[in-house]
């Protein structure tokens, strides 16, 4: 059975143009993925008493019809779906009042133990749940092939401070998207219709981001950030379409 929860949007949730966020999307992902598993004796709380936490490694959404931040209801679902040997695929919906489909998403988990640092295999992780065939993204999630820094150009650098750290000690996922807006910048007249993030080294307190980017076809970017300006932090691609 899929797994629904219904949020207010606020302006908070928009841009200076009153599109929705990515930050808003990934943050609403998150969200009904961590109750969602607390619900099924997997997540924070559970997983804690074992030393053992869910790292994101991969995050996609396509948008299917323009999300109004001012229609403020909107109800994101989400379930399991592929597992592999050691990581676990999700996907996500969120649809308005009326029960239109807005935004189609999907990622890609797995569970680090805490006092090794090992990714744990998936047959050491139970639940009780039975898988939707029906899935949105039939083929698995494919990592992001990083350019050469130097077919790049810099965009500028972020800070990881205290307010950006969450519970697992490092950078707060959703808040990469933010980052990548920054470095789009986009106009009024371009907005954002798939958006694609994979996580390759964590960032924790203090770190400096060094954000680049390349406009790779007229619709397309390729978004990347460096730790201290050698190791790979994340790596997008972003699609947009002219209104």
């Amino acid at each position: 059975m899929k797994f629904k929860r219904k949020f207010n949007l606020t302006t908070a949730d928009g841009d200076r143009y009153d599109r929705i966020r990515p930050f808003s999307i990934l943050e609403h992902f998150q969200e009904v993925a961590g109750m969602h598993a607390e619900e099924l004796g997997i997540g924070y709380s559970k997983f804690s008493e074992r030393n053992l936490y869910w790292v994101i490694l991969r995050f996609k959404y396509d948008i299917v019809a323009p999300i109004d931040i001012h229609d403020r209801t909107i109800e994101v679902i989400t379930y399991p779906t592929l597992k592999g040997r050691v990581d676990f695929n999700r996907e996500y919906e969120i649809r308005n009042s009326n029960g239109t489909l807005l935004v189609t998403g999907v990622s890609k988990w797995c569970v680090i133990d805490a006092k090794t640092r090992r990714i744990m295999r998936t047959n050491n992780i139970e639940y009780n749940y039975e898988l939707d065939n029906n899935l949105i993204y039939p083929d698995d999630v494919d990592k992001i092939t990083p350019l050469m820094k130097d077919e790049l150009t810099f965009s500028h650098k972020e800070v990881v401070l205290s307010s950006k750290i969450d519970h697992n000690g490092h950078l707060n996922n959703a808040r990469y998207a933010d980052f990548i807006l920054d470095v789009l910048a986009l106009n009024q007249d371009e907005e954002i219709i798939s958006f694609e993030i994979n996580f390759v080294k964590e960032a924790i307190l203090n770190d400096e981001i060094m954000l680049y980017y390349k406009k790779i076809a007229y619709n397309i970017y390729y978004i990347c950030g460096y730790i201290n300006d050698n190791i790979l932090n994340f790596t997008s691609i972003v699609k947009t379409e002219k209104r």
